[in-house]
């Protein structure tokens, strides 16, 4: 599917993003003994969710012509 300008394609743009955020968060982990304290804590794979949440932040600004 192609949804976008003539030069970027907004669809697999998304979807390399949510499929990187799908992967981490069926596999994260929180580091603390068992049972699980709530709220849990903060998961080891913080770093990652926060770079992904700036890769969204770019991928707004960088498609917002596109999609208005």
């Amino acid at each position: 599917m192609w949804l976008s300008n003539s030069s970027v394609n907004v669809a697999q743009m998304l979807l390399g993003l949510i499929e990187k955020m799908n992967q981490t968060l069926s596999t994260h982990t929180h580091n603390s003994p068992l049972p699980l304290p709530l709220p849990l804590p903060i998961p080891i794979e913080k770093a990652d969710f926060v770079s992904y949440k700036a890769e969204a932040i770019g991928l707004n600004s960088q498609l917002g012509a596109i999609v208005e």
